[in-house]
């Protein structure tokens, strides 16, 4: 339920067919995999897609180099019509990765909280509005981590969909 509220959903018609779709997927992929360079400095990595059925998947992970991209799976599910193909964007981030995080931050704000209450003597006033606003920025911070990875996979998914000179004409 949770993953289904944080994921981002949408789909686009387009006058190329499945099968030319699928070439050119599988033409960016060779030229990628024939490439010996360690750093790609193109902004889609086409070797890291999954293609099964009418299914292509994307691993999102950060790393070293790429510390802000977003953390999820991109899924487009293409479906043949008359006029073309529509094709269904569903970007879901790591709930998981976001669920640990938050209970990470549950506990720390926990034993901060546990920690000034046995330490204050007075000015309760003051110290209850700084463990509200520590609890805030906790939990929010948290939050917003997993609707910014959202919005990065969600960019990623409309950047491969540029690339492959798809049109977005539905949302």
């Amino acid at each position: 339920m949770i993953q289904n509220r944080l994921s981002k959903y949408f789909e686009i018609q387009t006058e190329k067919s499945k099968t030319e779709i699928f070439a050119d997927l599988a033409k960016k992929i060779e030229i990628q995999k024939r490439s010996k360079s360690i750093i790609s400095a193109e902004p889609i990595d086409y070797k890291s897609f999954k293609i099964s059925n009418n299914v292509i998947e994307i691993e999102r992970w950060p790393h070293m180099l790429k510390p802000f991209r977003g953390l999820g799976t991109i899924y487009f599910n293409l479906e043949e019509t008359n006029d073309g193909t529509i094709i269904k964007c569903k970007c879901v981030p790591f709930i998981y990765a976001g669920l640990l995080i938050i209970i990470f931050a549950l506990i720390l704000l926990t034993f901060l909280t546990t920690l000034i209450l046995f330490n204050v003597r007075n000015n309760y006033f003051q110290i209850a509005l700084f463990i509200f606003f520590i609890w805030i920025i906790g939990l929010g911070s948290s939050l917003l981590g997993l609707l910014y990875h959202r919005s990065a996979l969600n960019e990623y998914s409309k950047t491969i969909l540029n690339d492959l000179d798809l049109r977005h004409s539905s949302s």
